[in-house]
């Protein structure tokens, strides 16, 4: 048997793991009601900092042709590792993709947005200070029926304003997206602060309630 509680899985962003600012991850769970899956990337992280990754990003964040060829295969990777993880726990929970909340930061929230509307439809993607050069390396949206609340970080000095404002390349291809602005840690680009969650909350019951 199941509560039904929906399943919120998380990803962490470039060069880290699960083991990263769990405050807001935890306060986030508890306030949406859910249960929760941490699944960490599957490819070691670059750079001095190690952790994991997705997939590459060039330090100059340029989509060249060359950084194309190296991340595709990666991303391939990344997709079968997440939904491999996801669906033993639904298997576990008695739960389906439609009870998924799919949640991140960085190129977390990246990989959300990829899986949701890319491979599977899920109940929501959670998308935190998200970039995207998917919509760069493939223009390939599968599926729009996933809402999106896409949490931007005011004067994000670390995202291409390309990659930070791919929300709106989903939104034109006719994806529902909640757009929101908030104050976040360091340059505008890390871990939002804990006052936001309460109008994720209100936005994830709106989606709630538009599906009944």
């Amino acid at each position: 048997m199941t509560d039904k509680k929906p399943l919120l899985v998380w990803f962490c962003g470039f060069c880290y793991d699960h083991t990263r600012d769990t405050k807001f991850r935890t306060e986030l769970v508890n306030a949406l009601d859910v249960h929760l899956l941490n699944v960490d990337a599957p490819h070691p992280g670059e750079r001095p900092r190690g952790g994991f990754m997705w997939h590459s990003i060039p330090t100059d964040h340029k989509a060249t042709l060359e950084a194309i060829k190296k991340a595709l295969p990666q991303l391939k990777v990344s997709a079968k590792h997440i939904i491999t993880q996801v669906e033993k726990e639904l298997a576990r929970l008695g739960l389906r993709w439609s009870d998924v909340i799919l949640a991140g930061h960085s190129q977390g929230a990246d990989q959300a947005a990829r899986i949701a509307l890319q491979h599977q439809p899920v109940k929501c993607v959670i998308s935190l200070c998200g970039e995207d050069p998917a919509y760069l390396i493939q223009r390939d949206i599968k599926f729009k029926s996933t809402p999106i609340i896409w949490v931007a970080g005011i004067g994000d000095t670390i995202l291409p304003k390309e990659y930070a404002d791919c929300w709106k390349v989903y939104k034109a291809a006719g994806v529902p997206v909640a757009y929101l602005e908030t104050e976040c840690r360091v340059n505008g680009h890390d871990y939002p602060y804990e006052s936001i969650i309460p109008e994720i909350v209100k936005k994830f019951e709106e989606i709630k309630a538009k599906a009944k």
